[in-house]
């Protein structure tokens, strides 16, 4: 097998990258070498992928996902230095040749999904449609990945993309962030003139019976949480997907307003994880259920779900019943430090405590003018050891 640094050419370079067998580090070395050279753009490493797609099912897993960070790389940065046919100009067709042949276990695909998201055409939102369906991401947050371009612009065509994507809803890496695109059209008016409005509203059947799962679930996890695994990042991944189904579920049936909806959201109501309480609440207030307003607005006593309650009872018109006090400067940055100490990659739950004590306004790095600082102090009181 040729020595990488004697190769320049890119054929040259991604044939000795897509050999069997190649020497894991061999094909690291092309690969770099393959990401120094800057004459060939994302269309033109797609183009040779395509012309190389029936032996990318027996590539190094590995070695497929670096070339397609470096496809998705070079996309961007030529996309953000204006050339827009950097991204519009990828061939759809094959993009979705690329796709199907890859193998199951290259981790990168979602980022070919994400770029066929981001293109916007009848075309590109048929492809990843049909892409999403035959092979989903592995994780929530890959699927939120994909599908954030249609959450950040309007112009795209619904119906190339719904109802065909809510076949996928028994993905559980995808319902989620299918859900939340759906809310989304809701929230923004983009299907004001479509009946029903909500593009989900034909499941919601199907929906309850999945928060009355995932609602079960969870409850079995706060009585046992070894119900979930022994291996604390397993854990951590399956109670995170558990939980974002669960909250975009009480936001979907929410928005879909069938009275069906009030038991399971009832239960999860319920449960002692805060966000869903958060969610699940606000959903019954979107019902005028007065049990589901009083924990609302309770919620909202709470850092961890402050923000989120707050802009729930402003969004449903109940925002005066919140007290004043709870929207003040610093109320709201112990909020958002209790919020972001119960995200996943930091502590994964709210302090015990948390208070502000001390606040200055000052000049910060990289702000021009002062800006409002806050000492927070918080606690966690695990019990004893």
């Amino acid at each position: 097998m040729p020595d990488p640094h004697s190769l320049d050419e890119p054929d040259e370079l991604l044939e000795l990258m897509l050999a069997q067998n190649v020497d894991p580090v061999e094909a690291g070395l092309a690969l770099k070498k393959r990401a120094e050279n800057e004459q060939v753009n994302g269309n033109g490493l797609v183009a040779m992928l395509v012309n190389a797609a029936g032996r990318l099912p027996d590539a190094d897993p590995a070695v497929m996902g670096g070339l397609l960070r470096l496809v998705h790389t070079r996309v961007l940065h030529a996309q953000a230095a204006g050339d827009e046919q950097a991204l519009h100009g990828l061939p759809v067709e094959g993009m979705a040749r690329i796709l199907t042949a890859l193998s199951p276990e290259v981790a990168n695909r979602h980022l070919l999904l994400q770029l066929l998201a981001m293109m916007r055409t009848p075309e590109s939102l048929a492809a990843l449609v049909q892409g999403l369906s035959d092979s989903p991401p592995r994780g929530w947050m890959a699927a939120g990945q994909i599908l954030s371009p249609l959450m950040q612009y309007d112009d795209w065509p619904i119906d190339r993309v719904f109802p065909a994507l809510l076949d996928c809803l028994g993905e559980p890496s995808l319902a989620a962030p299918i859900l939340d695109l759906a809310g989304h059209l809701v929230r923004s008016g983009r299907v004001d003139d479509h009946d029903p409005k909500h593009p989900a509203a034909g499941r919601v059947t199907a929906l309850n019976a999945l928060l009355g799962q995932v609602a079960d679930r969870l409850a079995k996890f706060e009585e046992d949480p070894r119900s979930f695994g022994t291996d604390v990042e397993q854990v951590q991944a399956i109670l995170g997907e558990a939980v974002a189904l669960a909250v975009s579920l009480c936001d979907a049936v929410g928005l879909i307003g069938d009275p069906s909806s009030i038991a399971p959201l009832n239960k999860a109501a319920q449960l002692r994880h805060r966000r869903v309480q958060c969610e699940a609440a606000g959903a019954l207030a979107r019902f005028g259920d007065a049990a589901g307003i009083e924990q609302l607005i309770s919620l909202a006593q709470e850092p961890s779900a402050r923000l989120r309650a707050i802009a729930y009872a402003d969004e449903l018109g109940i925002g005066d019943k919140i007290e004043e006090s709870l929207r003040s400067p610093e109320a709201t940055a112990q909020a958002e430090i209790a919020l972001w100490l119960s995200q996943p990659q930091q502590m994964g739950v709210p302090p015990t405590s948390v208070e502000v004590v001390d606040s200055r306004r000052l000049l910060w790095p990289s702000f021009h003018d002062p800006v409002d600082a806050f000492l927070v102090r918080y606690q966690y009181d695990f019990g004893d050891r």
